[in-house]
């Protein structure tokens, strides 16, 4: 059970980061009809109102407009609240932002992008935030989970916690049973078949041939079961592909784990953060959670969690679409329906 134990530690290292971050983090987007979007990004300290920047899990610099206050609870404990303001013009000056991170985040491809379609009577907007995968390996969560454990695993974490809570919570912790069971398969899958990936590709590279591509990713359920039995890597790969074959190839295969390691770290090391987006008109479809914006606000936001096993193996894309009706496209149809009703109206009258 040693290699099973090892995924089983870093998959508890994965849920012990993802819940210990840094500074809780919102980003608030308030998406316009010309494309134009107003941040604001709220972070909130225990420790101090000291906020060093290079735990921001979201840019910020000089350019935007900052304040410090202080939440004080019922039990006199002190949190201190960064709250962080920028107006940008479009998303490639958004975009543009996220390249120069330099935060907790930077080595994560993020992106943003802004679509409007015109359709006559209505306008149709489309808004979304996307993350690059960390691992380039072929293994979707979804082949792990039904629909309903699909549905609890991107909820948003707070909305997790409250529904841990709740009247439910039986149920729920039930689920949550079997969504971690299923995803420590799922993860230890993503490695196993990023490693033998990244090994093929090298191997076939240097014109070996003894081996196909196709040969070398068939091992990946022998190898799945094996990580069930007490032995170290080496003589895992000795039982799969043979003494000899590792002996010779033995550089390649570290390498390959390196390769996985690498990519394993970026999602390992990135820091969650919320995003709550606001449209222009109304919400017609999302991939998101749809709620109501605090304080009886009767406009509707849509919110996410941005977390490392999100974008693991395949990328993670937040987006929600927004309709606003073209009155005055109406009013001038109706016109000009009157107008050549009108005209024909007039013309047989005096035939």
């Amino acid at each position: 059970m040693k290699n099973k134990k090892c995924i089983t530690v870093l998959f508890v290292c994965f849920t012990i980061l993802f819940s210990c971050d840094s500074y809780e983090t919102t980003v608030i987007n308030s998406v316009h009809a010309d494309g134009s979007v107003a941040r604001v990004v709220v972070m909130r300290n225990d420790e101090s109102a000291q906020f060093e920047p290079e735990e921001f899990k979201v840019p910020l610099d000089s350019t935007w407009k900052t304040e410090i206050g202080i939440e004080v609870d019922g039990e006199n404990d002190t949190t201190w609240v960064l709250t962080a303001e920028k107006y940008f013009e479009n998303v490639e000056e958004m975009n543009r932002n996220y390249e120069a991170d330099t935060g907790h985040n930077g080595n994560l491809n993020r992106h943003v992008s802004f679509i409007k379609k015109f359709r006559w009577f209505t306008t149709v907007f489309r808004f979304s935030e996307s993350v690059e995968r960390t691992m380039e390996v072929d293994c979707p969560v979804n082949d792990f989970l039904t629909d309903e454990e699909l549905d609890f695993f991107y909820l948003p974490h707070s909305i997790q916690k409250m529904a841990e809570t709740g009247p439910d919570s039986l149920e729920i912790k039930a689920l949550l049973s079997s969504i971690e069971e299923k995803t420590e398969t799922w993860y230890t899958t993503c490695l196993v078949r990023r490693g033998l990936s990244a090994f093929s590709g090298m191997y076939l590279i240097h014109g070996h041939e003894e081996l196909s591509r196709e040969g070398i990713m068939s091992k990946e359920s022998e190898i799945m079961a094996l990580m069930e039995e007490d032995m170290d890597q080496d003589s895992l790969f000795s039982s799969v592909f043979g003494e000899g074959f590792v002996r010779e190839y033995k550089q390649l295969i570290d390498s390959a784990i390196t390769i996985f390691e690498e990519e394993l770290s970026l999602s390992l090391n990135a820091s969650s953060y919320d995003i709550k987006t606001r449209m222009p008109g109304k919400i017609i479809a999302t991939n998101g959670y749809l709620g109501f914006v605090e304080g009886g606000d009767p406009v509707r936001e849509v919110m996410w969690t941005v977390s490392g096993e999100y974008f693991l193996s395949e990328n993670y894309d937040m987006w929600v679409e927004s309709r606003v009706n073209n009155y005055y496209i109406w009013v001038l149809s109706i016109l000009f329906i009157i107008f050549a009703i009108t005209g024909f109206i007039l013309y047989y009258s005096k035939r």
